[in-house]
């Protein structure tokens, strides 16, 4: 099992505890063949703040238009969801988490065991 890093925020009323525990699409995810299902991921909001964590339940591979290269379909169960769980100013203050942000141009990277929740 691995733990990924997942930059791609869904609009923020979708961000609700009310949702935990429901797969979620997210589309036009960085190929990385390492993903598979069962791997955890962190899950970032707009403005960089963390806002819960899910499990991998499918990836599908797809030639994307908007792209123009391939990407994937990344189904994940969270069950955690709550806007802010920590702000960008706390990752800023954890050296390791704010050089994944600051340094990759990929939503999907990933990263040693991150024991935040």
């Amino acid at each position: 099992m691995r733990y990924w890093l997942l930059r791609r925020p869904p609009h923020y009323s979708d961000i609700h505890p009310n949702l935990a525990n429901t797969p979620w699409p997210y589309d036009k995810v960085f190929v990385d063949v390492r993903l598979r299902a069962g791997d955890i991921v962190y899950l970032t909001a707009a403005r960089n703040e963390l806002y819960g964590w899910g499990h991998v339940d499918t990836r599908e591979s797809y030639q994307d238009s908007d792209l123009q290269r391939r990407a994937y379909k990344v189904t994940v169960t969270r069950p955690v969801v709550q806007q802010n769980l920590l702000s960008p100013d706390d990752i800023q203050r954890v050296p390791e988490l704010a050089e994944l942000f600051s340094t990759s141009e990929f939503n999907l990277v990933v990263c040693a065991v991150i024991t935040l929740l």
